[in-house]
């Protein structure tokens, strides 16, 4: 899978600033599998802790974008659960 190396540091960026600055663990976690090229334990961080990173409505754009719904992990996903 070809990743999106702007989305990769619009993430890495966005991360710094959410949180009170202290960032979100699960998505230092994803830029960590990211950085090394290994886009599927990525992804499996994203579905696992896909609940922890709706509680930053600011990151969610740039995780939709790497990876699809955080439920099923495709893009343009029709399931209405994936929505909210």
């Amino acid at each position: 899978m070809k990743i999106n190396e702007e989305d990769v540091q619009e993430l890495e960026r966005l991360e710094r600033t959410v949180n009170g600055k202290m960032g979100v663990s699960c998505v230092r976690t994803i830029l960590f599998y990211l950085r090394r090229g290994e886009y599927e334990a990525a992804q499996n961080v994203r579905q696992v802790e896909g609940d922890k990173t709706r509680a930053y409505p600011e990151l969610e754009p740039v995780l939709e974008r790497l990876f699809g719904c955080r439920l099923h992990g495709v893009h343009d996903c029709s399931d209405r659960w994936c929505s909210r």
